[in-house]
């Protein structure tokens, strides 16, 4: 997906860049973006035409905005904030799903992400259907600019400045835009962040979208028509068919997912250009979420009913994702989709490292994205150890030579952090908050998957900050079985961090019998990996010293041959980038004397 990029003067066109290269980082300059993205094939025709205007072809919506804009800021910000309620009170929108924005010269920006409405398929001349959309949304709200959604328009991009007023374009709570204008305007000659947040689809909103016909779409629906409800899909319109096929089933038959699912992709496969399985499977999910499956009932299924899901399983993954060890990969046969692997340690053995270690390398490897739940640490330490696992520091850790930069040299500082982003694009996310539940993940995972596409892993640090009710134990149960549901439904592989209870050493190899609530952790775990300490071999003392650098991974394919692999694990120079050694584990094990004996501890 490409998007025009226009910086300094609006003049300055025909810029295309991928759009996982877009930042928020402030702008002390005019900046611009596409308001509706291109297919990759945008970039051959500005270089055939010299531009972007009269581009046909394809084009997507991850979010759209309302500009209401008048030389009275005051009457501008009156006819948002009706807009606003209107959206609050009429369709149910919940406030903080709304993006509001002040432009940084006449007016409000209010921008409604696509997910609120369900999703929208890239389509040639979006931008007219958004555009009726636009007109229902705000009919009778004064000084809208129904200008913004010609194809090739370009929007302002938040933190860049308003030439004309010295301005900042900034983004707003709701509380905030309630404040009034001065205070919006002091806040204006600044650039400034708000954490994003989460959103979902909003079922009016959805009903709505599914309603706005087609640009001259009247001879393709007397042809869908004549062939029936259940036709296969026309191209152009194959997200949209399948997804109201799929809700009509949901809503009207006793059929449970399975079936429906299997109704739908049969239905996709008789198409003319079938939809991959990703993009059916997130149909699915969303007319499931969008209509309420009824009660599920309780089935049973012959062996030949489970064929085709046994023909999915067994197929070669298309991506091949890595445990960072060949032989750990060797015995799950890199197939990670739908599994659980809990990470087993006690504090200090680099349980949360390792876990981003192997989230990083599957981004790079194998373009994999993840979300990490991070309920343990601050965001910035997040950062800082992204930063650490993805680039060596000159002597020390990355982090530091940032820190360093930052105050001494804030421009290059802030370069490296760019390129961290740019190198990560929309492949990793990060959410802080606590005492999350498994449906917070589920509705994490299908917004994730709504803006960017498939995630792959989930990292829950740690299993014990989940919320919900009950005592420990049955916070547990329960979080571990919903954790294993999510990952046969999502196909996501799932790696909580398990803490260990006091009791084994630092050195105990075998962890999962003094994890917290263990029976039922090894009970919903498909695969395992226990970290420990190494012995110091250069200790000369009669106390067990450890070496910091070298970390005792073993893991147990539970859910698979039932081997036990060792291996130890070393930091690379000045990183903290993890890979895996030749080195035996067995000299790891500290030697303790015992009067004249000497006994390895295992």
């Amino acid at each position: 997906m490409l998007t025009e990029l226009v910086e300094h003067s609006i003049k300055n066109r025909n810029k295309l860049v991928s759009f996982e290269e877009l930042t928020t980082a402030p702008r002390d300059f005019e900046a611009y973006t596409s308001h509706f993205p291109f297919d990759n094939d945008a970039k051959d025709y500005v270089a055939l035409k010299g531009s972007i205007s009269g581009y046909s072809g394809k084009q997507h919506c991850i979010a759209f905005v309302i500009d209401i804009d008048n030389s009275n800021l005051e009457l501008s910000h009156f006819n948002a904030r009706m807009l606003v309620d209107r959206l609050v009170t009429e369709y149910s929108v919940p406030s903080e799903m709304i993006d509001i924005a002040f432009s940084g010269s006449k007016g409000f920006h209010i921008t409604l992400s696509a997910q609120l409405f369900g999703g929208f398929t890239p389509a040639v001349r979006i931008n007219e259907k958004i555009k009726e959309l636009v007109k229902i949304l705000t009919a009778g709200v004064p000084d809208i600019d129904l200008s913004i959604y010609d194809s090739t328009r370009v929007v302002r991009m938040k933190n860049s400045v308003n030439q004309k007023s010295g301005l900042y374009k900034i983004p707003l709570t709701f509380t905030e835009f309630l404040a009034g204008i001065e205070p919006i305007k002091e806040m204006a000659n600044a650039p400034r962040l708000i954490k994003p947040t989460r959103k979902s689809p909003v079922r009016p909103l959805v009903e709505m979208w599914l309603n706005i016909k087609e640009p001259n779409s009247d001879a393709v629906k007397v042809e869908a028509e004549q062939d029936g409800f259940f036709a296969p899909p026309t191209e152009g319109n194959r997200n949209n068919q399948l997804f109201k096929q799929a809700c009509f089933l949901f809503d009207y038959s006793n059929l449970d997912e399975r079936k429906v699912a299997e109704i739908i992709r049969s239905i996709n496969l008789g198409g003319s250009k079938p939809l991959p399985k990703d993009e059916i499977n997130a149909v699915i999910a969303s007319a499931k979420a969008r209509t309420g499956e009824r009660a599920k009932k309780v089935q049973a299924f012959t062996l030949d009913e489970l064929m085709p899901e046994w023909f999915d399983y067994m197929k070669p993954e298309n991506k091949p994702f890595s445990l960072l060890d060949s032989d750990f990969d060797r015995e799950i046969k890199n197939k990670l989709r739908g599994k659980v692997i809990p990470i087993v340690g006690y504090p200090g053995t680099k349980k949360s490292l390792f876990a981003l270690n192997i989230l990083r390398h599957n981004m790079v490897t194998y373009g994999a994205r993840g979300l990490y739940s991070n309920m343990e640490m601050s965001g910035p330490e997040i950062v800082n150890r992204a930063i650490d696992t993805h680039y060596s520091g000159n002597g020390c850790l990355a982090s530091e030579d940032v820190e360093r930069f930052l105050r001494d040299d804030q421009e290059r500082g802030i370069a490296l952090y760019k390129s961290l982003v740019h190198d990560f694009g929309n492949k990793m996310y990060v959410c802080n908050d606590s005492q999350l539940t498994v449906s917070d993940y589920e509705i994490l995972i299908r917004d994730i998957e709504g803006q960017a596409g498939t995630v792959d892993f989930l990292i829950v640090d740690g299993l014990s900050m989940m919320g919900g009710t009950g005592t420990d134990t049955e916070r547990v149960n329960k979080h571990t079985a919903e954790l294993k549901a999510l990952a046969n439904k999502t196909g996501v592989c799932v790696i909580p961090i398990v803490h260990l209870s006091k009791g084994l050493e630092l050195h105990s190899r075998e962890l999962l019998k003094n994890a917290r609530d263990s029976q039922k952790i090894a009970d919903n775990g498909d695969y395992f990996i226990m970290l420990s300490m190494c012995a110091d071999t250069m200790s000369m003392g009669d106390e067990i010293e450890y070496n910091e650098s070298l970390v005792y991974a073993r893991f147990w394919a539970k859910r698979g041959t039932g081997k036990r692999v060792s291996k130890i694990f070393e930091f690379e120079e000045n990183m903290l980038r993890m890979r895996s050694t030749p080195y035996d584990p067995k000299i790891y094990d500290p030697v303790i004397k015992r009067g004249k004996k000497q006994v390895n501890e295992f």
